[in-house]
């Protein structure tokens, strides 16, 4: 057949762990595997949200945007603002405070925060517009 083992590896097979000892907690490894390991992997892929979602909205210096009202702001008053800016009101979204506009002026945004805006992103999205901007630009 082939040569014969050698007697300590028949003693660990006939054996198990005893030969070494009783297994302790350091050979059995954490009590819910994984459980330490996972924080860096949620904390990267958190930021990789966070950096995929900033990345997505933010909004371009001109074209079409979408502007965040306060929710008490009503649709007349945000055109307003829009129209105030220098902006065009190009159309509504899902939400009611938000519109999206059409801005040819790198300075459109500061000035529509001046006139009640809260914050613009760009029109994708949840602040995409209702209906197809091509169709009209006011």
């Amino acid at each position: 057949m082939g040569a014969p083992l050698p007697r300590f590896l028949i003693d660990q097979l006939r054996f198990g762990d005893e030969v070494d000892g009783p297994m302790t907690d350091v050979d059995r490894g954490p009590s819910r595997p994984g459980s330490g390991s996972m924080l860096p992997a949620l904390l990267i892929a958190a930021f990789a949200f966070l950096s995929g979602g900033v990345a997505f909205y933010s909004a371009p210096a001109t074209g079409e945007m979408a502007v965040i009202f306060p929710p008490s702001t009503s649709e007349q008053a945000a055109y307003a603002a829009i129209v105030g800016a220098g902006g065009k009101f190009v159309s509504g979204t899902k939400f009611d405070n938000i519109a999206v506009a059409y801005a040819e002026d790198p300075a459109f945004a500061q000035r529509v925060q001046a006139l009640g805006g809260l914050l613009v992103l760009a029109a994708r999205g949840l602040c995409a517009p209702t209906t197809d901007p091509r169709e009209y630009v006011i």
